[in-house]
């Protein structure tokens, strides 16, 4: 089956960037640009990897990571931020987020974190 990635990111050039880095591993990959439209998606859990900024136009990713983990607890997620603090990674371990690229990060290695992300997911019972 064809893994299905959401990349939550309100900068256009670097949603598009990311959707483009992973356009080579062939996964199916949809984006958006604010917390509002995750939230409501009907089919959140139907995805296998979030992609997620923390500082959104309208929120913060880590509500997007907590719905999505609602609904797939064992789900990979990856935050990236240009603004990493302690206490936001705090909250996001916490939330079960195992994954933080800060702005700006190369694409081999958001890619190799997707990848490795995914593989985690499928070695998983």
């Amino acid at each position: 089956m064809t893994p299905r990635v959401l990349i939550l990111e309100d900068e256009p050039s670097i949603r598009r960037l990311c959707a483009r880095a992973l356009a080579p591993l062939r996964w199916q990959v949809t984006q958006a640009e604010c917390l509002a439209d995750v939230l409501r998606m009907d089919d959140l859990d139907s995805y296998d990897l979030l992609v997620t900024d923390i500082m959104l136009g309208d929120g913060n990713g880590l509500d997007a990571a907590a719905q999505f983990l609602r609904l797939k607890p064992s789900a990979p997620v990856i935050v990236i931020t240009g603004s990493p603090t302690s206490g936001i990674e705090e909250r996001a371990k916490r939330l079960g987020v195992k994954r933080f690229l800060s702005k700006p990060f190369r694409l081999e290695v958001f890619v190799r974190a997707a990848r490795e992300a995914m593989s985690r997911c499928e070695g998983d019972p």
